[in-house]
């Protein structure tokens, strides 16, 4: 049985920095014209010109895919995955050659396969590829790529590339993904990713993928709370079009879209992607919904996984596609750990913020941070799976670990770590498969600090973190002297007060309903700007003073008894 698993990633328009998808040598520059039109002018020498679909290069052009969305890990998929065997297929016209390389560190990259010649007519191109090693040490002598270059004087067309994995049918395993996104107030960002959604290939008829992914859009701004599974059609998810964002098959790159019926498709739609009105419960509350809906639902979907994503994110469709071969086909040893999407910065496209998190008892280590992924040098190891958990920007957990498990009511951040540090393992990466999303420095806030503060400290009490009060006495002290090296008495206020809530519920193990607690910070932190200078200074005072008699004598009362765990 055989199967595609990486697609050709064309980057189209307003994608960022093109190395992360292709190298042009030969003096080429590969750019996008100012005029946004997504052509150039292919007469002229040393040209190539992209589009969403295909790759033109001219007169001696060479094309590389040793990049970060389109190398292909051997060495991974060798591991992960009971796959046999392997195979590049390109699908190409016009006059040049073809080359499968492998890439070595020291730059002395080996051909492994050729092909040449002149084809009037599209020409699929094929290279075989073994499997590789098992073992871990594989991973980063094993990626491969292909190489294309243009005859003198003509022109090279590549119109698909797809890596495709030959496995036993008893191999391959039958995957539906339920995909939860929780908004609030967020109807521009969320509008857009519904429309990519519903072009995608899980919702075209005839595809392999039809009908294996369900959405599921819990509205923490919702008003109608008893109301279940409307569908999300009144968001204007959009007439659903053609998806060419993976360079699957010529047939994906014409009229295929058009010939579908579209009363099909549209209810097709309307039952697998749903709305749920909620109250405003917040992020941990919202993706706790959708997992409850989740589970309502996993026998009349055949729910196998379930993958939470934040609604602000950008993501390419392919990483959706590339996650939903992976799980059909990874091996029963890894068949019950989570897998995690990268985060890349908006800010600066090809940066990766992190792979997966590290916790650290608070002092968070983003795993492979700052690495700007357009640098070849930075893909070796690209696939190491390192973190400890997910953050919930694009987070894929298998059913049997949600059925028995739900976040804690965080309100606001911590959820998403204490829930993956709570299911263990590694969390398996594979480059392709990220999010683009605003850093957590553009949105910090008092509020914000009041949540961090006080949700670390619950997190690391429910993980068993020890020694308890030596770690949240440090990361306590790091953050209060911060605000107060930079004097800011705000978001000190609210540090203090998230420390003095941790030490009410270590106390009483109760928890207080997350809207009005919500609604209380925010009246404090109201009435604390409303205060006069002097009396604000007062009472910020006395409660460092109380932070310091905890922090110098209340020690052993941080050590909860053993049934306060979740």
């Amino acid at each position: 049985m055989e199967i595609t698993i990486q697609s050709f990633e064309f980057p189209g328009q307003g994608c960022g920095q093109k190395e992360l998808y292709y190298r042009v040598s030969n003096g080429g520059s590969g750019c996008m014209p100012e005029d946004g039109s997504g052509r150039l002018p292919c007469d002229t020498p040393g040209c190539v010109e992209d589009s969403e679909a295909r790759l033109v290069l001219s007169d001696g052009m060479r094309v590389t895919s040793d990049t970060y969305m389109n190398l292909f890990d051997l060495g991974f998929w060798s591991r992960y995955t009971g796959a046999r065997s392997f195979r590049a297929s390109a699908v190409l016209s016009g006059c040049g050659a073809v080359r499968l390389r492998r890439m070595m560190p020291d730059g002395t990259d080996r051909i492994l396969d050729e092909e040449r010649g002149s084809w009037e007519q599209p020409h699929r191109t094929e290279f075989r590829i073994r499997p590789a090693g098992t073992e871990p040490s594989k991973a980063d002598s094993e990626l491969l790529y292909l190489e294309w270059e243009a005859a003198e004087g003509h022109t090279l067309t590549v119109n698909s590339v797809r890596y495709l994995a030959e496995a036993a049918p008893e191999n391959v395993r039958e995957v539906h993904l339920s995909l939860i996104i929780c908004t609030y107030r967020r109807e521009k960002e969320l509008k857009r990713n519904l429309r990519q959604l519903a072009a995608s290939r899980f919702f075209a008829e005839g595809d392999e993928r039809c009908g294996k992914l369900s959405v599921r859009v819990v509205d923490n701004a919702g008003e109608d709370c008893d109301t279940r599974g409307k569908d999300c059609t009144e968001w204007d998810s959009g007439a659903p079009g053609e998806d060419r964002t993976g360079g699957e098959d010529s047939v994906w790159n014409g009229d295929n879209a058009a010939r579908e019926n579209p009363a099909a498709r549209m209810e097709r739609l309307r039952h697998c992607m749903k709305r749920y009105p909620n109250p405003n419960t917040g992020g941990s509350g919202g993706f706790l919904r959708g997992m409850q809906e989740t589970r309502r639902d996993e026998r009349e979907y055949g729910i196998t996984h379930v993958l939470l994503m934040d609604d602000d994110v950008e993501f390419r469709t392919e990483s959706l596609y590339r996650l939903y071969a992976l799980l059909r086909l990874l091996r029963p040893e890894y068949a019950r750990e989570a897998a995690a999407g990268r985060m890349f910065r908006t800010d600066r496209r090809s940066v990766q913020f992190t792979a997966s998190e590290t916790w650290n008892g608070g002092l968070i280590r983003h795993e492979g941070g700052g690495l700007d992924m357009a640098v070849r040098e930075n893909l070796f190891g690209v696939n190491r799976s390192i973190g400890e958990y997910s953050g919930c920007w694009f987070a894929c957990y298998p059913m049997e670990y949600v059925r028995e498990n739900l976040p804690f009511p965080f309100f606001l951040h911590c959820d998403d770590v204490e829930y993956g540090l709570r299911k263990g393992g590694r969390p398996i990466v594979l480059n392709g498969i990220q999010v683009w999303h605003e850093t957590a420095d553009y949105r910090q806030s008092p509020l914000i600090a009041y949540y961090d503060m006080r949700n670390m400290a619950i997190a690391n009490t429910l993980i068993g973190t020890r020694p308890l009060a030596r770690t949240l006495c440090r990361v306590w002290d790091r953050n209060l002297i911060a605000s107060l090296r930079v004097r800011d008495w705000k978001r000190l206020a609210m540090q203090l007060y998230g420390i003095r809530d941790y030490v009410v519920w270590e106390k009483t193990g109760e928890w207080p309903d997350g809207q009005e607690k919500h609604r209380e910070i925010r009246a404090a932190l109201e009435e604390l700007a409303s205060l006069p200078k002097g009396e604000r200074l007062r009472r910020q005072l006395g409660s460092l003073c109380r932070y310091l008699g905890l922090r110098l004598f209340g020690r052993r009362n941080f050590e909860p008894p053993s049934s306060r765990k979740k």
